[in-house]
């Protein structure tokens, strides 16, 4: 779509109060560190140097079966590993019995007696751990068969990295089409841009990405609080500790359907999502050196005003447009505050 100069104009004059507020809020943020420390309930084995941790609840069986049969098609020769899977207490017997049709070695298999939410189950999965990497990825998504030896050896493996990530694919179940994460660079290396791109917008898809033991020792855990783009903060927390590794090649595939967890909490165009994402820009902004957080609050921004125009259109498409106020408002307090969210309405109902 194409926004008229007036129009563009207006909306940047939005994203800069909205990012002038957000370098106040971060100044005011408190976060307690010590609830973010992983409790590691097992000992790292010298002898593990893999752990694939699958952290599920109510899996699609047809998907987990997918997933399961990408761990197994998997170059892993050579390479020690664990697969640790933490059933969030389903509904059905999925989990068990997918399990056993794979036929994967090395499995431990943990049932929650009580479901305790999804990155809390993610974190279970880091603190039950014994390998010096771990990958995580979620029942829906799934890995080429090069991705374990494109991460943990060769160019990767000499990199003293702690998060090793490659660009993924992004699936529609629902409508079969695909589209690809952002082309990071031609070739494989040190991606010493990572936290600029990283505070701007999600650089990673969960199942693309390794990180070390190590990193999780040191920065903890996923904050729930934050919602499903937890993870968004969480590669920000790790990228501002830790040098950054990244894989051209398209080795993993994340999937979009109607049940994923993402939709299930407003797919992250409900104001919600809004107020949840200006969380994840105040706790990313503290992650940057002071002299590179205006930058950074910037770009954010901008990417979430695209989204929002993004909303707005779809809206009107769909006879919808009264909805665009409460999203405008919960990303958009300053404006509000200043009296501009009629107009900003009034912009976004006018956008084709």
């Amino acid at each position: 779509m194409k926004l008229t100069l007036e129009h563009d104009k207006f909306l940047l004059i939005a994203g800069a109060l909205e990012a002038e507020r957000a370098l106040r809020e971060c100044a005011e943020v408190i976060v307690d560190e010590q609830a973010l420390r992983i409790n590691f309930s097992e000992a790292a084995d010298p002898a593990i140097q893999l752990s694939i941790l699958l952290p599920v609840w109510n899996p699609d069986r047809r998907q987990f079966q997918r997933c399961l049969d990408s761990i197994k098609a998997a170059d892993l020769a050579g390479i020690s590993h664990e697969i640790l899977v933490s059933d969030n207490a389903s509904e059905n017997e999925n989990v068990r019995e997918c399990l056993a049709a794979a036929g994967l070695a090395n499995v431990r298999h943990h049932r929650q007696p009580a479901n305790i939410g999804g990155f809390p189950n993610f974190n279970w999965c880091i603190g039950a751990s014994r390998g010096r990497w771990l990958h995580l990825m979620s029942h829906d998504d799934w890995i080429a068969p090069a991705f374990y030896r494109n991460l943990l050896r060769g160019p990767a493996a000499a990199s003293n990295t702690e998060l090793r990530f490659c660009r993924a694919t992004i699936h529609d179940e629902t409508t079969g089409g695909s589209g690809l994460m952002f082309d990071e660079a031609k070739a494989e290396g040190l991606l010493p841009e990572f936290m600029e791109r990283q505070a701007c917008s999600q650089r990673i898809q969960l199942v693309g990405a390794i990180f070390s033991r190590k990193a999780a020792e040191a920065i903890g855990g996923f904050d729930p609080v934050l919602g499903p783009g937890a993870d968004w903060e969480y590669w920000a927390r790790l990228g501002s500790r830790f040098p950054v590794y990244y894989h051209p090649a398209q080795l993993a595939t994340y999937v979009l359907h109607q049940a994923s967890w993402t939709n299930r909490e407003g797919n992250g165009e409900d104001a919600e999502s809004f107020r949840k994402l200006r969380r994840i820009l105040q706790r990313i902004l503290r992650h940057l050196p002071p002299e590179r957080r205006r930058a950074g609050a910037g770009g954010f921004m901008m990417n979430m005003l695209q989204r929002l125009v993004g909303i707005a259109v779809r809206n009107k498409k769909t006879g919808r447009i009264r909805q665009n106020r409460a999203v405008a408002e919960a990303l958009l307090p300053s404006s509000a505050d200043a009296g501009l969210l009629p107009d900003i309405e009034l912009v976004l109902a006018s956008l084709n």
